[in-house]
């Protein structure tokens, strides 16, 4: 019995002195294997990076307003305005419509399509004319290749001789212009040769056109004069058929001269359709003709062709002006429409006086 005593005391000792390795505990170990990451480079878009509208000025439209106005006000352009609001038409606002103020550095580019990857030419008619020194001339020119995509034309001379203007009458369309060489009664007689350019973005080209001036013209005279509304009338359009008259005219030219000198024109008498007095006088103007010789209708529309200009008018029977050197009609109005008033009341002949007064 004592020996079964020692020898459980001995195998308890040896259980609690014993390495826990006699009863191993299993060790779990994860194996973890990292998933590959995408690395992601974002693309940077050529876009102006917007502006939060919190931060943008609002501005209400009021009457009378333009953008040009505004874009002022807020030291912008006009186009900018438009574009950041994306206006469909930039000259079209109304009061109460909002529009942001585009922000400081906002530009835009604004581009014009050039033609010159379309030769173009000039056409000038006619290529020569001839007139005496102290009248006026008349050419028509044109860009035929010109379309409405392109930029409008811009008209010049280069070389006028001394003692001769230029003045552009402008047409309809853009790429047709009138030119109206002026000479004095001191232009040398002589043949001259200048350009007529037309520009269209940032090309020019030219076409040759020869003015050739003979001796100076003869000054009128003054004088007593008579006219009749039935026989030599001359008519005058300012304008369409509507604004049609006719009725008797005077040739007159004039030299510049120092000091200047005054023109006067007075009726003295109309007679009406009935053959009687008349006690109102019709209207009379003096026109600056265009072209040589002196035109047998006065037109002063350039969109059809300008070949005379209104450079004075009468006041009831007297018409006064001070006198610059060309070639001038005087001229007596009565309308069409007057055919319908009673023969009394129709202005048939008149008789006047015409006074240089120095």
């Amino acid at each position: 019995m004592r020996k079964l005593v020692i020898m459980g005391i001995w195998i308890l000792l040896i259980a609690a002195c014993a390495p826990l390795s006699l009863f191993p505990t299993p060790t779990f170990t994860a194996a973890f294997t990292p998933t590959p990451t995408a690395t992601w480079t974002p693309t940077v878009a050529p876009t102006p990076t917007a502006t939060p509208t919190s931060a943008l000025t609002t501005y209400v439209v009021q009457p009378g307003d333009t953008l040009a106005h505004i874009a002022a006000r807020y030291e912008t352009t006009a186009e900018a305005i438009c574009v950041f609001n994306a206006l469909s038409n930039c000259s079209l606002i109304h009061p109460g419509q909002e529009l942001l103020i585009p922000p400081e550095g906002f530009a835009v580019t604004m581009s014009t399509p050039s033609p010159t990857a379309v030769p173009f030419t000039v056409s000038i008619t006619p290529a020569a004319q001839t007139l005496p020194a102290g009248a006026s001339a008349s050419f028509f020119a044109s860009v035929p290749q010109w379309t409405s995509s392109w930029p409008g034309v811009r008209w010049s001379v280069a070389g006028l001789p001394s003692g001769v203007t230029a003045e552009f009458l402008r047409d309809a369309v853009p790429a047709k212009a009138q030119l109206v060489l002026s000479t004095s009664c001191t232009t040398p007689p002589g043949s001259y040769v200048f350009d007529l350019q037309a520009t269209v973005a940032e090309t020019t080209q030219a076409a040759k056109v020869t003015l050739n001036v003979g001796e100076r013209l003869s000054e009128s005279q003054p004088g007593s004069f008579a006219g009749s509304f039935k026989i030599n009338a001359i008519r005058i359009r300012r304008g369409g058929p509507s604004t049609e008259k006719y009725g008797p005219f005077l040739l007159l030219a004039f030299c510049d001269s120092t000091p200047p000198r005054k023109l006067r024109v007075t009726i003295q008498t109309v007679t009406s359709d009935a053959g009687k007095p008349m006690p109102e006088p019709p209207g009379f103007s003096l026109f600056s003709s265009l072209v040589w010789p002196a035109p047998s209708w006065l037109q002063t529309d350039s969109v059809n062709g300008a070949t005379a200009k209104d450079v004075a008018k009468s006041t009831g029977w007297i018409l006064d002006w001070s006198i610059s050197g060309g070639v001038y009609i005087l001229a007596f109005e009565r309308s069409p429409l007057d055919d319908a008033l009673p023969p009394e009341n129709r202005p048939a002949a008149v008789t006047y006086g015409v006074e240089i007064v120095p």
